[in-house]
């Protein structure tokens, strides 16, 4: 009897000892740790609408179950070196490789995959261990051979059809690895009628309609939320499901769908850690439908539910941003997104909130230096003696712009008309981070400080306007403001010593050219075309005329053009007859042989335009977005998408968090109270501009949006198209760039 039992005895009573022993002994109990340590890893998976697509467990959080797989190699290496001619020992080693695939030591791990397939050719899970044997290729890099491998699993009559499922997903995971998102799609489709295990199989299926999402495919991606809400599967996924279906609805204008599904999920106990999440999501369907005073009671809900979390941080930022858009109340909505940054001081949320703080501070600064020098002028020259004190300086500020009535004054008015004052009477307590100083200027003692007050005034009436047309841009505004401005020059002329007339004078350049891009904005092209002739018969020999004579495609004054122009002016030339594939050469071609252009920020610019409005790829034009910010920073190109990668950013941030943060300081404590209004979601790409059909003078036939020419600023020459404008190496006198305003 013992020598049947020895370790290389293969009779049928040492076979059945090795078995049971073999079984009993490690390889059960390393059975047990392996999904210990698959538990482990699947505790950190995000669904969330931002994170990675992907139907296979992450290696990412291979951390969390190292101890678990050290246990498995332990175990299972028992079982091979106890009993090798045990039916287990093929087993022990799969179960060995898989371990160490989950630990990232690939190499170990493609040794046990192949020693099962070398020698157990006959074995009941030869199939298993070539698929993982391809995996373990994929994550190595050797794509080719891993298709190849994976390719010849399906193709094998001996696959099960759970083994040849995987294959097909694993297939799909390589296909978006590389944007072949069509391939991918198909490989799901054909993968899903084979598997047999629910969580994989729903997990195939969340995926497939996030790549219809992407698609733009939303009635399918709605048909396979449902097949995963079908399965009995884990609830995290269950709920993303749920959620990402309803969101879809609400992407397509389905609105009263939409708050049915988010109602549906608010009325469901298990979902009660999420109501924060759900309800900041309804309230962007009532934003939509115009439903302010709903919308707001959810936000307030928010914040005094869940403090401290980045869904009140979220709330706040709303909040501010219907306190800036609706109301024009600058000062509240800055103490809102102040708000937003303490409650929860981390994540875009948090640089989102201080960037748009930072824009309040900027208008109200100029506001408030306006009404301090008009009021200081006003006094004159003022002796050592005089001890008068400047006007209020609320009377002093110009007079508010009249503007043509538009849909955000419509909303405000109607909301207002439809008894929602009194939502907004409820106070809302806001956290002051800072009080700011003041600003003052001392009273003219001579007539040099007197004028350069004047020049300065004029200097921040521009940029009021510019504020208005790049900062947040509301042309109408940004019109009466340049008007204005022009307006103020000629009637101060007069005024100024003969030395300072031309100095004065050249501020009229700038601004007229920023005038006629804020009516070329607003698609009056005729407008845009008067101020364009003015500019070509007053100043024929600025850098300004010669952008214009591009945009009319008029010959130019130049002397000489250098290549990586010409190639750049040919790809803009392109892009006005919408012949997109050639101008995406030119401007690779640019991008390739003049690594040193200055117009390589244009030029990544321009090639992110054609991916985001014109081959239908946001993906790619978030990529080339993302280059150029990472490589010229401070470019005004890059400055002018910051707003659209920060709105992506924001919609693809990380869900909301219901852990309160401790990260602030008791100083941040202040409280105000303040009331509140409505903004609108601006989470998407902006759409691409649509073609009115009607055939304007004097102009291409394609209107290129002005985030690809930086905007028409006070300081910066026009594009060289109608938006695209030739960067040149040194501006000084450049103040502002377009940032376009997220939808």
């Amino acid at each position: 009897m013992v020598s049947s039992c020895a370790r290389d005895d293969a009779s049928l009573a040492g076979n059945l000892y090795h078995n049971f022993t073999a079984f009993f002994n490690a390889y059960y109990n390393a059975g047990v740790e392996y999904e210990k340590g698959i538990k482990a890893m699947k505790s950190s998976v995000s669904y969330d609408r931002n994170a990675r697509l992907q139907i296979f467990i992450s290696l990412e959080n291979a951390q969390q179950g190292k101890q678990f797989f050290d246990k498995v190699i332990e175990k299972a290496g028992a079982v091979v070196q106890a009993h090798p001619n045990s039916d287990l020992a093929d087993n022990a080693l799969l179960l060995m490789g898989r371990a160490y695939y989950y630990q990232r030591e690939f190499q170990p791990a493609e040794r046990k995959f192949k020693e099962v397939i070398s020698n157990y050719p006959t074995s009941d899970i030869l199939d298993e261990a070539t698929f993982w044997y391809g995996r373990t290729l994929s994550q190595q890099q050797q794509t080719s051979e891993a298709r190849e491998i994976l390719g010849g699993v399906i193709a094998s009559p001996r696959t099960a059809p759970n083994v040849r499922a995987d294959a097909h997903f694993s297939l799909a995971e390589l296909a978006i690895r590389d944007e072949e998102l069509d391939e991918a799609e198909k490989q799901i489709r054909l993968g899903l009628p084979l598997a047999t295990d629910n969580d994989r199989k729903a997990t195939a299926a969340f995926v497939l309609a996030r790549i219809y999402d992407q698609l733009g495919k939303y009635d399918q991606a709605a048909q396979f939320y449902q097949l995963v809400l079908s399965l009995d599967t884990d609830y995290e996924l269950r709920y993303a499901a749920q959620l990402s279906y309803a969101l879809d609805l609400r992407e397509q204008n389905n609105l009263d769908e939409a708050i049915e599904a988010f109602m549906r999920m608010l009325s469901d106990d298990k979902n009660l850690d999420k109501f924060a999440e759900i309800r900041y999501e309804l309230s962007q369907c009532y934003e939509k439908q115009d439903r302010l005073g709903k919308a707001i009671d959810l936000y307030l809900e928010i914040i005094r539910k869940n403090p401290r979390t980045e869904g009140a941080a979220k709330s706040y930022y709303r909040l501010g941003l219907i306190k800036q858009d609706i109301s024009r109340d600058y000062e509240t909505a800055r103490a809102l997104f102040d708000s937003a940054k303490i409650e929860f001081a981390q994540g875009e949320i948090n640089k989102a909130a201080s960037e748009a703080s930072e824009r309040m501070t900027k208008i109200l600064s100029l506001y408030e230096a306006v009404a301090a020098l008009d009021s200081t002028i006003r006094l004159g020259i003022v002796s050592q003696k005089k001890t008068e004190k400047p006007r209020d300086t609320l009377d002093a500020q110009p007079d508010a712009p009249t503007v043509q009535r538009t849909r955000r004054d419509y909303r405000r008015s109607a909301f207002l008309a439809s008894g929602a004052r009194d939502a907004f009477g409820d106070t809302l307590t806001t956290r002051q981070t800072e009080k700011r100083q003041r600003i003052v200027f001392d009273a003219a003692r001579d007539t040099a400080t007197l004028l350069g007050y004047k020049r300065e005034l004029l200097n921040r009436y521009s940029g009021i306007g510019n504020f208005y047309q790049t900062t947040l841009p509301i042309p109408d505004s940004a019109i009466h403001w340049h008007r204005f401005t022009l307006r103020a020059i000629d009637d101060s002329l007069n005024v100024f010593p003969d030395s300072m007339k031309p100095a004065v004078r050249a501020l009229q350049e700038p601004i007229l050219y920023a005038l006629a891009d804020a009516h070329r904005l607003k698609n009056d092209l005729s407008e845009t075309d008067s101020i364009y002739k003015l500019m070509l018969e007053r100043y024929p020999k600025s850098r300004y005329a010669e952008r214009i004579r591009i945009y009319y495609n008029m010959p130019s004054d130049a002397v000489e053009q250098t290549k990586d122009y010409a190639l750049y002016q040919s790809a803009i030339a392109g892009i006005e007859r919408r012949e997109f594939r050639l101008s995406l050469k030119r401007l690779d071609s640019l991008l390739t042989r003049y690594p040193r252009s200055p117009l390589r920020p244009k030029a990544l610019l321009a090639k992110g335009y054609i991916y985001e409005t014109s081959v239908a790829l946001p993906d790619s034009a978030i990529a080339i977005y993302k280059q150029l910010e990472l490589q010229y920073p401070s470019s005004p190109e890059a400055l002018s998408i910051q707003a659209k990668l920060q709105a992506v950013a924001l919609a693809r941030a990380p869900k909301l968090d219901t852990v309160k943060s401790k990260s602030v300081s008791p100083k941040d404590t202040t409280q105000k109270s303040v009331p509140v209004k409505e903004a609108q979601t601006r989470n998407a790409l902006p759409a691409a501009p649509k073609s009115t059909g009607v055939k304007q003078p004097m102009t291409p036939n394609a209107a290129l949006p002005d985030s690809l020419g930086g905007a028409a600023s006070s300081r910066t020459p026009p594009s060289t198209s109608r938006n695209f404008r030739k960067p040149t190496p040194a501006r000084p006198e450049s103040t502002t760039t377009t940032t376009p305003r997220p939808k």
